[in-house]
């Protein structure tokens, strides 16, 4: 399934947009839905933080984040298309050790693959090679369909509880998952799903 999706998201157009726009959304708890707003420059706004009033759009002074450490959008369209060195690269970046989980400190790429496909403004050839990367990860199970996607299973490198994740093949997006590592850097992990729709859009923050 992760190959299909990798083929998908290869062929699937990037899009166009002022804006890299991301919503989260906590269902059935008492968790505001998240939503940024990110530019080419890397400029950021956010709605739903705690540190925020509640429903008010902010300027965000969190940047994109890839192991912990900023990392711009160019520097995202640079990573590698090929799975391998796609993998390899990532073990290389420097990260922020500070902000990174113990399986990051260790080289182990899972989380951040799973960033490039869920939150962060990748280009479709580098989702692809991380759907890829993300297939021939040891452990991974297919539990077959499920409303609106495929449900996936994967050993938690922190020695957590696993990861599950539904993604839709035919979009190469990742609808829902219990354990997401954001595009600001940030750790998120529930007993239920965290809802995500990621895209570029000429929607100004609001």
């Amino acid at each position: 399934m992760l190959l299909m999706a990798a083929a998908s998201a290869e062929r699937t157009p990037e899009g166009a947009g002022r804006y890299w726009h991301v919503t989260r959304e906590y269902r059935g708890v008492d968790i505001p839905t998240r939503e940024s707003w990110t530019t080419r420059d890397g400029r950021r706004w956010s709605r739903g933080r705690p540190d925020a009033p509640a429903g008010v759009v902010v300027p965000d002074p969190n940047p994109l984040r890839l192991k912990g450490a900023e990392v711009s959008i160019d520097e995202l369209e640079g990573l590698p298309a090929e799975p391998a060195a796609l993998t390899s690269r990532i073990a290389a970046l420097p990260g922020l050790a500070s902000a990174m989980t113990s399986s990051e400190q260790r080289g182990d790429p899972l989380f951040s693959l799973v960033a490039l496909i869920s939150e962060l403004p990748a280009p479709p050839e580098v989702r692809s090679a991380a759907f890829r990367a993300l297939a021939a990860t040891p452990g991974v199970e297919n539990d077959g369909e499920v409303e609106d996607g495929q449900e996936l299973r994967f050993p938690n490198p922190d020695g957590g509880p696993e990861i599950r994740m539904v993604v839709d093949p035919e979009s190469a997006r990742v609808i829902r998952t219990n354990y997401l590592y954001g595009g600001d850097g940030g750790l998120s992990w529930g007993r239920g799903f965290i809802w995500v729709t990621a895209g570029w859009t000429d929607q100004p923050p609001r």
